[in-house]
């Protein structure tokens, strides 16, 4: 397998790690994606926005400037990775996949996403088996990240989820979470989406140019 995660201490995401030479190729694989979202007029700006915030850690992570191995740690030793709140790894791979969907793709790039998927599915497994089994449904699939505000969704969704109380209990409330976020008639998602036309309507511009402008630490 390329890549290897595991979950991060207090539970609050993934800790993603591979070679220089994988994350390289994981970039790559972001950008051609990314690029082919980019240029297709239908898709919305903000899957592309999306793949590209993953990208920018990644580039992060072979750079060295994320994460690297404890040298007594065999299973890691030699990689380099970074970390990733839960719910944003799971809109990634969506996005990906999303995008692959509506592309020329090769061997290659489809295997790097299936490593990026299995490794991802071994951490929400190895942190908790009963809130990953209501998670595998979202590694990659279900989520429709052509959404005009999907990279506000995003954040929103980054914002709510960081600022709960950690543990196992919130990361079982992460497909609830997910429902109300990207379910078309959720409540919530209504919601969400009134309020940001309600802010936009008062700026005098579209819902997907807003932008948040504080988003809480994240503890690990």
């Amino acid at each position: 397998m390329m890549f290897i995660a595991k979950p991060t201490k207090k539970g609050t995401g993934v800790a993603l790690y591979g070679s220089e030479n994988d994350l390289i190729l994981l970039h790559e694989v972001i950008h051609h994606l990314g690029n082919s979202a980019e240029i297709d007029t239908q898709y919305p700006y903000g899957n592309y926005l999306v793949m590209m915030n993953f990208a920018y850690e990644i580039r992060k992570a072979y750079s060295g400037q994320r994460l690297s191995a404890l040298p007594n740690d065999q299973e890691l030793a030699g990689l380099l990775g970074a970390q990733f709140v839960w719910t944003d790894i799971l809109i990634f791979t969506n996005a990906l996949r999303n995008a692959a969907a509506r592309c020329v793709t090769s061997k290659s790039l489809l295997a790097t996403l299936n490593d990026l998927e299995s490794a991802l599915l071994d951490a929400l497994e190895a942190y908790d088996k009963i809130g990953a089994a209501d998670l595998v449904r979202y590694v990659g699939k279900r989520i429709a990240t052509d959404d005009h505000v999907i990279f506000l969704l995003y954040q929103s969704l980054h914002i709510e989820f960081v600022s709960l109380a950690g543990g196992k209990s919130r990361f079982r409330k992460i497909s609830s979470l997910m429902d109300d976020y990207f379910v078309l008639n959720s409540a919530v998602r209504k919601s969400v989406l009134k309020q940001l036309d309600k802010i936009a309507s008062e700026n005098n511009c579209e819902p997907e140019e807003l932008e948040f402008d504080y988003f809480p630490e994240i503890k690990w």
